[in-house]
């Protein structure tokens, strides 16, 4: 299974803030770091990239953000705020409250998708080898239909 995290962003839009964005981040981060609060989202740009997400499989995250962006939340420490993190939309700090590692699945994880499987693979052998048995018992003739052309 993917790995899976749930984090708050606080975005900083390069454009809007061009040459002091290092400096808006290093202040928020100070900010956040002495505060130990980790519901200041305020201190970012707006944006409609989501604030949270809960429990995000690495592939969600990186559909939202980009790849490096769900890289970065993997390797990023839990519980405090870190960052900058680049994004495909800017420059971001990131608050990692839970991560978990990729994982195989137990049989039990997976017991009905893997039965649910194995029957349609099954369902379908057995339509093959009906098909193939009426094709030798009948002979079968496709016959084209031919449509006259009509002048306007």
């Amino acid at each position: 299974m993917q790995p899976v995290a749930t984090f708050k962003q606080i975005y900083f839009n390069p454009q809007t803030r061009s040459q002091s964005i290092e400096h808006d981040i290093a202040g928020a981060l100070a900010s956040l770091t002495a505060s130990q609060s980790a519901e200041r989202l305020e201190l970012g740009d707006a944006t409609m990239l989501p604030p949270r997400m809960e429990t995000a499989r690495q592939q969600e995250i990186t559909q939202t953000f980009g790849a490096d962006f769900a890289t970065s939340v993997q390797d990023a420490p839990s519980g405090r705020w870190s960052g900058p993190v680049r994004s495909s939309y800017g420059l971001h700090l990131i608050f990692v409250s839970s991560k978990q590692p990729a994982h195989a699945p137990k049989l039990e994880e997976v017991l009905a998708a893997v039965l649910r499987d194995w029957t349609d693979d099954k369902r379908k052998a057995n339509e093959e080898e009906v098909l193939k048995a009426y094709k030798k018992k009948y002979k079968i003739e496709i016959e084209a239909i031919v449509s006259e052309a009509r002048a306007p």
